[in-house]
């Protein structure tokens, strides 16, 4: 039966998907956000998204200065990869707690700069 479940036609596409899928998980590169208290040295863990990463510190200051204070984050720079500095009231005393992206390569690359 051409076609069929276990026909050597899917067997060989099944495969071929599965190879060029770990190709492209080996040579991706992965952005993880890292939440931290950048005064302290003290990392309150790494994320998934940059909106985790910003919910960790925003708990973390609300016990320090209450649910009512106007927080609001503060990049870097205007880049996608600009870390992000949680400041304080309309004042916008900066917190210290801060989140910044973190490029995970997958594989080690002898020719990329160091």
């Amino acid at each position: 039966m051409a076609g069929g479940p276990h026909s050597p036609d899917r067997s060989e596409k099944a495969t071929f998907l599965i190879e060029a899928f770990r190709a492209e998980e080996i040579t991706a590169q992965t952005t993880v956000y890292r939440a931290e208290h950048s005064d302290s040295g003290i990392t309150l863990g790494h994320y998934a998204t940059r909106e985790t990463a910003r919910e960790h510190c925003e708990t973390v200051l609300r016990r320090e200065v209450g649910v009512g204070t106007v927080l609001g984050w503060v990049p870097d720079d205007g880049s996608e990869m600009a870390a992000e500095e949680l400041c304080i009231g309309e004042d916008v005393v900066c917190s210290g707690y801060v989140v910044t992206p973190l490029e995970v390569a997958s594989k080690f690359d002898e020719e990329a700069d160091e």
